[in-house]
């Protein structure tokens, strides 16, 4: 059977350079793609691949790859965690890629997946910014992108529900902390801050991560006047706060409000509770259900789902 390492010593290049000149990517010259391409289809690859596609379709037995930022994490961890439940309740198996948010592998595994004989389709948990960007098979991207599509984990409707909780409770002031993963994040709540222009809002984003994040965020907030509530990029970093200023015998949610993202399982069980916003995970069942419907009836759809989120008050 015919592999990319087979046409890439034929073609003499590297494995890459066949992957994207088979995937049509700008950065290789014409003639190298239509060397490569002339060597893949004499090797017979693109008939194999055709055939065990094809043979899935008739078994509706599914290969899906997930690619991943990072596994430490409880917020992918845990929407893997959902994906691959759905996926084997629809009788599809599976595959984990890690890129640890670099980019440049992504882009190797995305190609890699297109061009592997049983992959039949790929949910990426990560932002692909590489342009022009094509696929032979289904993929699903967390971010809207033309051609593909998105599942897009809105957090605005949960920050907007604390604000105007704030605005009611006449807060003067609220702080975001984050990290450098999460400008996203960040951008929404102050997008969100604007409607509220009686609540002073500013951010910090910390060079650290997870509860370290918090730490080092809290001493930040004591150089100056403690604001009402604090805004955590994720409940990691909300844990890390409230330890820390706690340190300084500043207690919540009496002398600051924290709230956490993400609704982590041990969110509910630390300092009486955590308040989060929390994003309806079980929804991410959709996309997926429609993803294999699609294989299995050759005729998938791109479409943009929205994952919507809520402002979950409990002790901090």
């Amino acid at each position: 059977m015919s592999t990319l390492k087979n046409i890439a010593k034929i073609a003499n290049c590297s494995v890459s350079t066949v992957s994207r000149a088979i995937n049509n990517c700008h950065d290789v010259s014409e003639q190298t793609r239509a060397h490569v391409l002339e060597i893949a289809k004499e090797q017979g690859y693109f008939q194999a691949k055709k055939h065990i596609k094809a043979e899935n379709r008739k078994k509706n037995h599914f290969n899906i790859a997930i690619v991943c930022p990072e596994i430490e994490s409880s917020y992918y961890s845990g929407t893997m965690v959902h994906i691959t439940k759905e996926f084997s309740r629809l009788n599809a198996r599976s595959v984990i890629y890690d890129y640890s948010f670099d980019n440049p592998e992504l882009k190797k595994l995305l190609d890699m997946c297109q061009n592997e004989m049983d992959i039949d389709a790929v949910i990426c948990l990560g932002v692909n910014n590489d342009k022009p960007f094509r696929s032979n098979i289904p993929i699903i991207f967390p971010a809207k992108k033309e051609g593909f599509s998105s599942v897009v984990f809105d957090v605005s409707n949960g920050i907007r529900s604390f604000f105007e909780e704030a605005e009611k409770n006449n807060y003067k002031s609220v702080y975001f902390i984050g990290e450098d993963l999460t400008i996203g994040r960040e951008k929404v709540f102050v997008r969100v801050a604007k409607d509220f222009p009686s609540i002073h809002h500013y951010s910090y984003c910390s060079p650290f991560r997870f509860e370290k994040a918090g730490h080092d965020g809290g001493k930040n907030l004591l150089k100056g006047e403690l604001p009402d509530a604090v805004i955590c990029a994720y409940d990691e970093i909300a844990l890390g706060l409230i330890e820390q200023l706690s340190k300084s015998g500043i207690k919540t949610p009496n002398d600051i409000r924290v709230i956490g993202i993400n609704d982590i399982p041990t969110a509910k069980y630390c300092f009486g509770g955590l308040s989060t916003i929390a994003f309806d995970i079980e929804k991410i069942g959709e996309p997926v259900r429609d993803l294999i419907n699609g294989l299995k009836n050759n005729n998938y759809e791109v479409r943009q789902y929205s994952i919507t989120s809520k402002y979950i008050k409990r002790n901090t």
